[in-house]
């Protein structure tokens, strides 16, 4: 990362999709880029720019310099159900639809789920009955 900064002193972003996808990696053990945001282009399937940390601050500093004109091209922000990209697609794209990534919402209804199966069965009146047997077998 280093050497890349020392030769290259400025990467532009490419223009803002239609459909725009947000998510972060791990970067660095560095607190301000342990995080890196991604933005990435669905249709072209190409990284539209790499946002240094994913924090609110940094993301809200970010899409504040890009234009209202760009901004409300874009018609979808697919993201996961982290709460700063939640904020970020409400404010900074008002004309576009929120996706949660389907595969955060099925581990979220699963998880409850089993919650709900684990406490159900912990009742002890419910042992012997055919329903017990079922939650214990599926």
């Amino acid at each position: 990362m280093q050497i890349f900064d020392s030769k290259v002193k400025y990467v532009p972003r490419r223009p803002l999709p239609e459909v725009l996808c947000l998510d972060e990696i791990r970067f660095s053990k560095h607190k301000d880029q342990q995080f890196v945001c991604i933005l990435y282009d669905f249709h072209q399937k190409e990284i539209v720019d790499v946002i240094r940390n994913r924090e609110m601050a940094y993301l809200r500093e970010y899409f504040n310099e890009i234009s209202h004109v760009e901004r409300y091209k874009v018609k979808y922000v697919v993201s996961d159900m982290y709460d700063a990209y939640s904020s970020v697609a409400h404010t900074f794209f008002p004309n576009a639809i929120h996706i949660v990534n389907t595969f955060h919402v099925i581990r979220l209804l699963t998880t409850t789920i089993d919650q709900i199966r684990v406490r159900t069965m912990k009742l002890k009146t419910l042992k012997g009955f055919p329903e017990y047997n079922f939650m214990k077998q599926h």
